[in-house]
């Protein structure tokens, strides 16, 4: 009895310290992988210039590329607005991970039997935008995840707000905000109404089947949903029309422009004092 014991116990031993040095190789693995991935200095990030991405650098390798920058103070504030109303309504209040979003987005996965949602924050999306690939391994998610970290500690909100709006994709090899408004509008990001503002935003979740040139029932789904939110509205009557949409509301649409520079604080407060406000308590 006691020699089996003996033998179990030297079994189970010899198992342990084969899963801990598993362990231990797998998280080797993975700190060099983000080592790999940490920018050396975050500064390049935080201010000055925006920097080409990884993606527009994939991009230009195979063919044209039409990228243009453009300082969040001289952005339409309501191109803001829509934006975190589609894709990060609470991204001024958490620090890089919405809880709550992934929490919905793992209920309507399971409700719909579908991995179609995902839940990423802003400041998500805009380090896999600078830094990483498509790929859909746990590796790169642990490097988003750990990428996602450093960005909200060293980056301010404006600026990662600005850095995702000037590198985020928004049709076939067409970056960033300024270019997206020069190509489907024909002005520049400066000024916009609600309803163009709501199409660039319908854009990001798939730039090159559903844009403003393509207008995909899923593009106009979206659309309408984010002039909606952009109205105050986050349960809409069933095939209602937006009210920016009806011909009685015409003059709502008028462009608006940014007459003046706006400060970075201001498109904060614009941005959180008014819809995505609204819409944090909605959600809540």
């Amino acid at each position: 009895m006691k020699r089996r014991m003996f033998v179990l116990w030297r079994v189970w031993a010899s198992l342990s310290g084969l899963v801990a040095a598993a362990v231990v190789i797998v998280a080797g693995i993975e700190l060099v992988a983000i080592a790999r991935a940490w920018p050396d200095d975050w500064h390049v990030y935080a201010s000055g210039p925006i920097p080409e991405s990884h993606f527009i650098q994939r991009a230009r390798a195979h063919g044209n590329v039409i990228w243009k920058t453009r300082p969040l103070d001289t952005i339409a504030p309501v191109i803001a607005r829509a934006v975190i109303l589609a894709e990060d309504v609470r991204f001024y209040k958490h620090h890089g991970f919405d809880l709550a979003a992934i929490g919905e987005a793992i209920d309507r996965n399971l409700r719909e039997g579908a991995f179609r949602m995902g839940g990423s924050t802003i400041s998500q999306q805009t380090v896999k935008n600078l830094f990483l690939t498509t790929d859909k391994t746990l590796r790169r998610k642990l490097t988003e995840a750990a990428l996602t970290l450093g960005l909200e500690r060293h980056v301010s909100k404006d600026r990662i707000l600005e850095l995702y709006l000037n590198i985020a994709q928004f049709g076939p090899n067409l970056f960033g905000v300024e270019a997206a408004s020069e190509h489907y509008f024909g002005h520049a990001a400066t000024i916009a109404t609600e309803i163009e503002a709501a199409e660039l935003a319908a854009t990001l979740p798939a730039p090159v089947p559903d844009n403003p040139s393509t207008r995909t029932r899923a593009f106009l789904r979206r659309r309408d949903r984010i002039l909606w939110n952009l109205a105050g509205v986050y349960a809409p009557p069933a095939n209602a029309v937006p009210p920016q949409l009806r011909p009685a509301t015409a003059p709502a649409t008028a462009s608006v422009a940014v007459s003046a520079p706006v400060a970075a604080g201001s498109v904060t407060s614009t941005v959180v004092g008014q819809s995505a406000t609204a819409a944090v308590t909605q959600a809540a």
